[in-house]
């Protein structure tokens, strides 16, 4: 994994067991480090099929999180 990631539009119809519900809270601990998908999948915050969230899982490199605020 080299750290970037792609998006493209495709012309293929998203099927649903494609489909992640989620809300913004979860989204951001899930990509700032804190929680992994599979950990917010067990406890209800993330909802949709195993193989989309293993994928999500896959697509986010596991780091520690660092957050830098000022206040």
């Amino acid at each position: 994994m080299n750290g970037t990631a792609s998006i493209w539009k495709t012309s293929e119809p998203i099927t649903d067991d494609q489909i992640i519900k989620v809300d913004i809270q979860s989204l951001t601990a899930v990509l700032m480090g804190y929680r992994r998908p599979t950990e917010m999948a067990r406890i209800g915050r993330i909802h949709g099929p195993n193989t989309a969230i293993k994928a999500l899982e896959k697509a986010i490199p596991e780091r520690e999180t660092y957050l830098l605020d000022f206040f």
